[in-house]
């Protein structure tokens, strides 16, 4: 037996038995290959083989062999027999022996959970760049600036009353603290809807509501998961207008599972917390034979200021087509409880595994393939955000930009954002791997990931369409670890996900980059509004400081459009020094809110506040500069000064002129000119 027979031939054992091939089969596969060094010998033995006792298994045998032991040969030419295909060697490379569950392990278990802004993230900003480097992958740490903190120090809840007893909880991100201990009545919100919050009335009014939810597990899955976050947002919203101390919901995974499930529609309004399903359940029983029950709650919570995390990008520079982009992304930060296997540590060591054998096997892409490993997601999709923002003159080149987020589910397809050309390029690019669907894909737009930058940026979008699996249950939750991946699927996804990228890296096909008004048009046309409220994002988008401008809003300094730029308008200004901007200047948190603070109505300025249900406060600007950062700095002629924050290019008009600032989320401002469509975000400097 010779050395490279006797390698494959373990391997293959090791490696493919799973896919249902009987080892006689293998013997004669490898032997017709190796042997008779014949594609045509080989091909001739994939006909012939066995069927598998299930049906599906054997066909994607069939289809898949071939690539699988092409992969496995890892060189350009084996006894003299030239590799034929590139996607076939690379998709053989992603189901063959690679770095991938080590890397995951390491994530995972060295790692941990990483909320961004921990040392933990940090940590693992360090970590990818590391493993891009040993994979001979290029890859830079990209900057940018959150809007505000937020993690849990502290929770905790005591059930007081005709019963007494104890229950673990969790805030729920973006929760408020308690300042201390918050004790109110705990009443039966039920489900929370709005016939629940009418029959209790003036009941609701600073009291605990308690409101019950259904079981979430692999057999509702991710239907059920959405259905929550829908029901969470619209719960919270009608607490607001009732004036309730704070919302309890009872933990929808049972067995005493706690996890967080992010309130972006309701950041920083009120104290909002999860009870494990068990004591909340008895607490509902309870008032519900008619005992009289108390909450005392803490809920302590690091937040309120900005700070800065990083995006890691990997690049492998394209031949032919170099400034065409093609981009792969996976959120890098998760949440604490659990260590982010599913959400989403495979799909990152996914991501990095493709571009390790990318290189390994020496291939040459001719667009550019980016790899890009995001923060800020769990938070709102910022980091996403901030790379359309830092790479907005490259937009127009970005051919794809696909996300992967659902953790190791079978990818069925992907959602292809609306774009009705879409479907039929990710099928072609699809076809190599056929053997691993069937796919279908899905043309509607998705909120709830990296992708949506990208979609109300223009830049067609994918997320990949996974099978349920065990997501659900374990999002965000303490169970999220590495014991719930599915190894074997995650590879299989890893060969689709390769033979997605290399198409489209390679491909002539192409579709434009849509329009203001074309995204305005499919936001119109589908549930893409309330989606975006459910996330709380709609706000960015219909003030214009996300997503992409309408042509009639002239950029900065745009020759083209007869638009003198900012520096050009400048009025040179000397500030006292009680609001000097320097590196260390503190930033005021505090968010214009319908209840002002007694000792301090107007917030710290000088200008009044509009009726309440403005929500805004009209200033006029009497000089625009920029700090050494190159960032606008508007002073108001109170002596305010307002400090941007993002990086949108907007007209700013000869000074001075009027303009409103009203509250956006995560603790921030908008600053929009009277005569602009266009607001930035802005920080108050002190």
């Amino acid at each position: 037996m010779s050395p490279t027979y006797r390698t494959l031939r373990q391997r293959c054992q090791r490696e493919w038995v799973a896919f249902g091939v009987l080892p006689g089969d293998l013997e004669k596969l490898i032997v017709a290959f190796v042997d008779h060094h014949n594609h045509q010998c080989y091909h001739e033995v994939l006909k012939n083989l066995t069927p598998a006792k299930n049906p599906e298994v054997s066909h994607m045998t069939r289809n898949c062999l071939r690539r699988l032991l092409l992969g496995a040969v890892g060189a350009a030419v084996v006894s003299g027999v030239a590799i034929a295909d590139d996607v076939d060697a690379l998709v053989g490379a992603m189901l063959g022996n690679t770095p991938i569950i080590d890397d995951l392990k390491s994530l995972t278990d060295s790692i941990g959970g990483r909320v961004t802004g921990s040392p933990s993230n940090s940590a693992a900003v360090t970590w990818a760049l590391a493993r891009f480097k040993q994979a001979d992958v290029v890859a830079t740490a990209e900057e940018f600036e959150m809007p505000s903190q937020w993690q849990e120090l502290e929770a905790s809840a005591n059930v007081s009353g005709d019963i007494s007893f104890a229950a673990r909880v969790v805030a729920k991100p973006f929760s408020t603290g308690t300042d201390g201990s918050l004790s109110a009545p705990l009443v039966d919100g039920a489900r929370g809807t709005a016939d629940d919050f009418d029959r209790l009335a003036e009941m609701a009014h600073e009291a605990w509501v308690l409101v019950e939810t259904a079981v979430l597990d692999d057999n509702i899955g991710l239907a059920g998961l959405f259905a929550e976050y829908g029901s969470a947002a619209a719960t919270a919203q009608l607490a607001i207008d009732a004036g309730v101390a704070g919302i309890v919901f009872m933990s929808s995974r049972p067995k005493n599972l706690l996890y967080r499930l992010p309130m972006l529609s309701s950041k920083d309004k009120l104290p909002i917390l999860v009870m494990e399903r068990e004591n909340a359940e008895r607490a509902l029983r309870l008032l519900r034979a008619g005992n009289s029950l108390t909450l005392q709650a803490t809920i302590e919570i690091d937040g309120g200021y900005a700070y800065q995390s990083s995006n890691v990008i990997g690049e492998i520079r394209g031949s032919s087509r170099p400034d065409e982009i093609v981009l792969l992304g996976a959120h890098l930060d998760s949440y604490d409880l659990g260590t982010g296997a599913l959400d989403n540590g495979a799909n990152v060591t996914m991501l990095i595994d493709i571009a390790r054998q990318i290189r390994r096997l020496g291939l040459q892409p001719e667009r550019t393939i980016r790899f890009a490993l995001w923060n800020g997601e769990e938070q709102g999709f910022f980091g996403s955000w901030q790379y359309t923002e830092r790479h907005e003159d490259e937009l127009d080149n970005h051919v794809m930009a696909a996300s992967f987020d659902i953790g190791t589910g079978r990818i069925t397809g992907f959602f292809t954002g609306g774009r009705p050309g879409l479907p039929a390029i990710v099928d072609q690019q699809l076809a190599p791997v056929a053997g691993l669907g069937p796919f279908q894909q899905v043309d509607i737009p998705l909120v709830g990931t990296d992708n949506f930058d990208f979609m109300i940026e223009g830049v067609p979008n994918l997320i990949a369409a996974q099978a349920d699996a065990n997501y659900a249950s374990n999002y965000h939750a303490a169970s999220d670890t590495f014991d719930k991946v599915d190894q074997r699927q995650l590879k299989l996804n890893s060969a689709i996900a390769a033979a997605l990228v290399w198409g489209f890296a390679n491909t002539a096909d192409r579709l434009p980059r849509q329009t203001h008004d074309d995204i305005d048009a499919l936001i119109n046309a589908t549930d893409l509004e309330q989606q975006m409220r459910t996330f709380g994002v709609w706000e960015d988008w219909a003030s214009g400081i996300r997503g992409r401008q309408s042509s009639s809003e002239a950029l900065e300094g745009d020759p083209e459009a007869g638009v003198p730029s900012a520096s050009e308008n400048q009025t040179d200004i000397s500030l006292p020094p009680a609001v000097a901007v320097s590196s260390s200047a503190v930033v005021a948190t505090s968010v214009i809110t319908d209840d002002a603070p007694v000792a301090d109505e107007n917030y710290g300025l000088k200008e009044p506040l509009p009726p309440p249900e403005e929500n805004t406060l009209q200033v006029t600007v009497t000089s625009v500069s920029k700090n050494l950062s190159n960032r606008f700095l508007f002073a108001t002629e109170s002596g305010q000064v307002w400090l941007q924050t993002d990086q949108r290019r907007a007209r700013f008009e000869d000074t001075p002129f009027k303009a409103e600032i009203r509250p956006g989320s995560m603790g921030s401002y908008f600053l929009k000119p009277d005569s602009s469509t266009v607001s930035v975000r802005v920080r108050r400097e002190k």
